[in-house]
């Protein structure tokens, strides 16, 4: 390394004398980094969707019949590939971090979606809520009891295109948008409640997912190509809230009001040494069920066992 201390120096106290030159002090070996390969890009730093499909505060449409199978358009990971993906309900409003002020869709992003597998009416498993007791009017939710009991029913989650139940965010990874050294920092705003809590499911074996009334994942890919199973990137458990037998049991016991608080989770996905991901999707995996527990979860669903996704904010850090 070059050291200019010394002729800085005589610049400083001794400038009449003509012999310093405005270059000097800079190593002339450094070379700007080409913009291809930007630490940190400009633009907004964070977004946020409301997961909802109120006219006005809400991010998403309600959906028509459930989606088919497309190509993946062009500019998305996995185009031109002649491979095909089940989208989900894409988001058409975007917000400030408030999520009161409308604001445009930042270039870093592609679209955000969610997995709505049919028409959004009540007892699906997974729509918009209707309003009734336990499922608040317009947001986004699952029905673990008509995720698994619905006709047709709807498989459990694997990470892949395919999902049912899911949040899926489709990056823009160009470093003119998202820089080599940014990561991204996800807030999920939710409630959830469960008619069981960590209980143990004799059925399963020694399986340790097995005592969990509900279950998502977090995956991680490059494209949206299908592929089964992906491996999972972070486990998300939504906080189930325990009844006893006596107030979850039978048409009263289910008519005992154990909504949940609403709840922020955060979760930092590291984009500067995953460099290749840009398809991030949380999907619902499975949920447990079986005769001693379908009761209350049916006559109660939504939210007996199930989870309300309100808010997702995104921010580059």
């Amino acid at each position: 390394m070059k050291d200019f201390s010394i002729p800085i120096l005589l610049c400083v106290l001794i400038p009449f004398l003509g012999a310093c030159d405005a270059s000097m002090g800079v190593d002339q070996s450094a070379t700007a980094v080409p913009s291809s390969l930007k630490a940190f890009a400009g633009g907004v730093k964070a977004v946020r969707v409301n997961l909802s499909n109120d006219s006005i505060t809400g991010s998403f449409h309600s959906p028509g019949i459930g989606p088919v199978p497309v190509t993946i358009p062009d500019g998305y990971p996995g185009a031109g590939s002649g491979a095909q993906y089940i989208p989900g309900v894409a988001a058409y409003r975007y917000f400030d971090p408030s999520g009161l002020s409308v604001t445009q869709k930042p270039s870093w992003i592609q679209d955000i979606e969610i997995g709505v597998p049919t028409t959004a009416t009540s007892g699906i498993c997974a729509g918009f809520g209707t309003g009734g007791t336990r499922d608040p009017m317009g947001f986004y939710r699952t029905s673990e009891a008509d995720c698994l009991g619905a006709v047709p029913s709807f498989p459990n989650g694997t990470g892949g295109t395919q999902d049912s139940a899911f949040i899926r965010i489709i990056l823009n990874r160009d470093n003119a948008y998202l820089g080599t050294q940014e990561n991204l920092l996800l807030q999920v705003e939710y409630q959830a409640t469960g008619a069981n809590f960590n209980s143990i499911d004799t059925t399963a074996g020694t399986d340790p997912e097995a005592g969990l009334d509900q279950l998502w994942k977090i995956f991680l890919a490059d494209n949206l190509k299908y592929t089964s199973p992906r491996s999972p990137f972070s486990v998300f458990v939504p906080p189930n809230y325990a009844c006893s037998s006596t107030s979850c049991s039978g048409t009263s016991g289910a008519s005992v009001d154990r909504g949940s608080p609403i709840t922020v989770k955060q979760i930092l996905v590291p984009l500067s040494s995953l460099s290749s991901r840009n398809v991030i999707q949380f999907s619902r995996v499975k949920g447990r069920i079986n005769s001693g527990d379908s009761t209350p979860w049916i006559s109660d669903a939504p939210l007996s066992v199930g989870v309300v996704f309100r808010s997702l904010t995104l921010l580059r850090m």
